[in-house]
Formats: structure tokens, C-alpha cells, sequence
């Protein structure tokens, strides 16, 4: 019996398979697991060689073309297309509406061009760390340098009052980005910091004027506070820019310097005009005189007036109450200083 199991033991062994521990197995499934011999086959790598393709350059470069205009998700150039597209669409209408006064030799055409300039030169100025309105400024220059640039009839008009109506609007932005708290804390700063810098540069400008130049006093004041006013197109951007990445907002400083170049441009204006109508003025001189602070008080009644409507209409529930309280401050604006 002995004998017997023996064998049958010996058989039970030659007919099983061998059991391995693969070290280092090629599957991770198959990681620190007893694997058997036979389940494992080597396996065949089969390598592909790449089809080469004889393209020529042009069509390489037709292909190039194709997907920076067409396959890209946003591209450049369809933007740049979209703009040439709309321009030109715009400018046929505007033929079919004003017929010469958009041809090459007409003045509204040039007016067109100056602003299209200017728009361009803008953001490349930007780039340089600059101020936009330099470039615009540049491009207004050179277009009426070489002669490009000349209008007559009812278009001077209009571009004073587009002069105005920019100036406007740069003011409300700069009214707007006010903070009423820290304007009525730093009060007494702001009225120092918007009127004492502005009056001592303009006398400063105009004792330079008489004693070099040899001008009368009055042309001399107004050559200085022609001179001493802040460009607000050049302040309020930068400072509502810096606003908004929260840069002196603690101690209020957007606020007192945005408050100091509005009343610092009121100041200049105010009494630009007021020496102005003292040179050609054949009346009264104490109404000149008075002339000036009057328009100031009648200006400050007519905005805290207005301000009040413009806060009590529409309903705070209205959805567009923003846009309608915007609506109503710039056209507000723009009536009273047009």
C-alpha cells in the first residue's frame, strides 16, 4: 500500500505545472501574483514604419493657411477679416447716405481715417507703457502735418463738440469711481490738492511769460492756466485702472486724487474763461469777474439737483435701472456742459 501512494503521489506531481513569482511582471495586473508558466507568452512588437509623404512647399504652405485662418478654434485673422469686413460694409453705407462727403475727397471720409488712426495708434502706444492719448495725439499730428487732415463747413463744429462731449464723459467716469464716505473725510485735502498746485503753476507760468516774453499780464494768466490743467484723458484712466486692482484703497487715495483733477480742471477752465472775457470784454467789468464763480455755483446746484432725480428714478426693483441711471447722468452731463 505504501508503494502504491508513492507512485500515485509521484504522478499527481509530473502532471502539475510549475508555479513561478515574476520579479519584475511587464502587466501591472499581474503585479506580486503567482502566475503559472504557461499563462504568459511573450509578446510581439510589431513596429510601423511612418508613411512619408512628399508634400510640396506650396502645399505645405496652402495647409498653413488653412488652418491659421479656417481649423483654428479662435484665430487672429478672422478677427482682423471680421473688422475689414464691417468697416467696408460701413463705409458703403455711409456712401449711400452722404454720397461725396465720404469719397476720398470729402471731409467726413478724413474724419473717418483720423479716428480709424488713432484707434490703431492707441493700443501701440500702450504697449510702450505709454499713454493712449500720446498716440492719438501722434496720429492727429502727422495726418494734419502732411496736409491730410482738413475740414471746413459744419464739421469744426461738430469736433468741438466732440471735444467737449470727451471731456464729459471722462468726468462722469472719474465722478463715478468716487467713494462719497472718503470724499467727505478728505475734503479739506482735496479742495488744497485741486486748487493750490493748479494756481501757483499758472502764476508761476505767467510771472515767466511777462518777464521773458514781455506779455501783457492778462494774455500771461491765460497762457497759464491754459497750461496748469491736468488731462484727465491721461488721470482718471490710470487711477480707475489702479482702483480696481485695489491699490491705495485703504487710505482713499483713488478717490482724493480723482476728486483733486476734476476741481483742479474746473479751477483752470473757470478762470481761463474768466481772463479770456476780461482781454475782449467791452461791459462791466465787475459782471466779468463775476461771471466765473456764478457759472460754478449754478453748475454745483444744478448736479446735486439733478443727482437727487437721477437717485430716485427708476425704482431700485427696475432690471435696468443701472443702464437707465446711466442714461440719465450722461445725457445730463452732456446737456449741461454742451
Amino acid at each position: 500500500g505504501n508503494w502504491r501512494n508513492a507512485r500515485r503521489t509521484r504522478s499527481l506531481a509530473m502532471d502539475q505545472k510549475p508555479v513561478v513569482k515574476l520579479s519584475t511582471p511587464r502587466d501591472p495586473l499581474l503585479a506580486n501574483k503567482d502566475v503559472r508558466a504557461d499563462v504568459i507568452r511573450p509578446r510581439r512588437v510589431v513596429r510601423v514604419e511612418p508613411v512619408k509623404e512628399n508634400k510640396s512647399r506650396l502645399k505645405r504652405a496652402s495647409e498653413w493657411v488653412q488652418e491659421q485662418l479656417w481649423d483654428r478654434s479662435h484665430s487672429c485673422w478672422q478677427d482682423y477679416l471680421t473688422i475689414l469686413v464691417l468697416v467696408l460694409i460701413t463705409w458703403l453705407l455711409l456712401i449711400i447716405l452722404f454720397s461725396d462727403q465720404v469719397t476720398p475727397s470729402g471731409d467726413m471720409f478724413r474724419m473717418l481715417v483720423l479716428v480709424l488712426c488713432a484707434a490703431v495708434a492707441a493700443p501701440l502706444t500702450a504697449l510702450l507703457r505709454l499713454p493712449p492719448l500720446l498716440g492719438m495725439l501722434l496720429a492727429g499730428i502727422i495726418l494734419r502735418t502732411v496736409g491730410f487732415y482738413h475740414v471746413s463747413g459744419i464739421y469744426p463744429a461738430i469736433v468741438a463738440n466732440l471735444r467737449q462731449t470727451a471731456m464729459t464723459v471722462i468726468l462722469i467716469k472719474a465722478g463715478l469711481g468716487l467713494d462719497p464716505a472718503t470724499l467727505v473725510k478728505l475734503s479739506l485735502v482735496v479742495v488744497r490738492l485741486g486748487i493750490c498746485p493748479c494756481t501757483v503753476e499758472a502764476v508761476t507760468i505767467a510771472v515767466v511769460a511777462v518777464f521773458l516774453l514781455g506779455w501783457p499780464w492778462l494774455w500771461a494768466l491765460v497762457l497759464g492756466f491754459l497750461l496748469c490743467a491736468i488731462s484727465p484723458a491721461v488721470v482718471v484712466p490710470t487711477l480707475l485702472d489702479l482702483k480696481e486692482r485695489g491699490y491705495g484703497e485703504n487710505k482713499g487715495i483713488p478717490t482724493l486724487v480723482l476728486a483733486a483733477c476734476s476741481l483742479d480742471d474746473i479751477t483752470a477752465i473757470s478762470m481761463f474763461s474768466l481772463f479770456l472775457g476780461m482781454i475782449f470784454s467791452t461791459g462791466d467789468l465787475t459782471h466779468q469777474i463775476l461771471q466765473g464763480p456764478t457759472d460754478i455755483l449754478v453748475g454745483i446746484v444744478a448736479g446735486i439737483l439733478w443727482g437727487i432725480v437721477c437717485g430716485s428714478l427708476p425704482h431700485r426693483e427696475d432690471e435696468l435701472a443701472v443702464w437707465k441711471r446711466s442714461a440719465m447722468v450722461g445725457v445730463g452731463g452732456l446737456s449741461a456742459i454742451l
